[in-house]
């Protein structure tokens, strides 16, 4: 059971943020606000929401027909947590809810968490002059060219077991690293003015978006470690 959580943790957190999502929407000031049954039947029969679900599936059963099975218990989780930003946290999430604003709740959240996701180039918001969301949108449309992709060609290298696996994932890290701090650092250092209150919004909403810092400076050590402790790793002397 452990082993199993250790495997999949990235992939069930996805899934109680697609259940909580649907359940509940955020307000400004912090409070979680139920919704009402239509909009709950929107949600989980919503295809932005059904598709990522049922590939996610087909993919883990090709995947250990592959040989998935037969990687170690962390690279397993690494490859399960590649697929899970391919399917829902840089796709689904960021791309389709707050980018393009399409995921029935998810889009609401977005908009709660940061109001510049109601901003068009130049409106004012809250009196408050050109607040604009390009700086997002820079962001949405690297994960959706870059990250996306390549967390999926992570996820395969690892199924297919691939020498040149963990310097591509070193480098996914790095961009993961980098995207996370374009997205949330020009926010703060503005004032976090277009952040929500308190609260869960700020907590979940942007707080957490922390995961995303620490989890691939965690990996990259890690690849440098076991690089490092490696023979084929080795820089070879003349």
């Amino acid at each position: 059971m452990i082993k199993h959580f250790i495997q999949y943790w990235s992939l069930y957190m996805a899934l109680s943020t697609i259940l909580l999502g649907g359940l509940a929407l955020p307000s400004r000031s912090g409070e979680l606000i139920m919704v009402d049954t239509d909009k709950m039947v929107t949600f989980f029969t919503s295809p932005v929401i059904l598709t990522p679900l049922f590939l996610t599936i087909v993919t883990l059963y090709w995947a250990k027909l592959v040989g998935l099975n037969d990687l170690k218990l962390s690279d397993r989780s690494l490859a399960i947590w590649a697929l899970s930003n391919a399917y829902f946290w840089s796709s689904t999430f960021d791309v389709c809810s707050g980018f393009f604003g399409v995921t029935p709740n998810l889009n609401e959240h977005y908009i709660t968490i940061d109001v510049k996701h109601l901003s068009p180039l130049g409106r004012e918001i809250n009196n408050e002059p050109a607040l604009t969301r390009s700086g997002l949108d820079a962001v949405y449309l690297s994960e959706m060219c870059l990250h996306v992709p390549l967390s999926f060609l992570v996820f395969y290298c690892y199924v297919t077991k691939k020498r040149s696996t963990k310097l591509l994932e070193s480098f996914v890290s790095g961009v993961q690293l980098m995207g996370t701090i374009a997205y949330y650092l020009p926010e703060i250092l503005d004032g976090s003015k277009s952040y929500p209150e308190g609260g869960v919004s700020l907590y979940f909403g942007v707080y957490f978006g922390l995961l995303w810092v620490f989890f691939p400076l965690g990996l990259l050590c890690y690849n440098l470690y076991n690089a490092e402790n490696s023979d084929s790793g080795k820089v070879k002397s003349e």
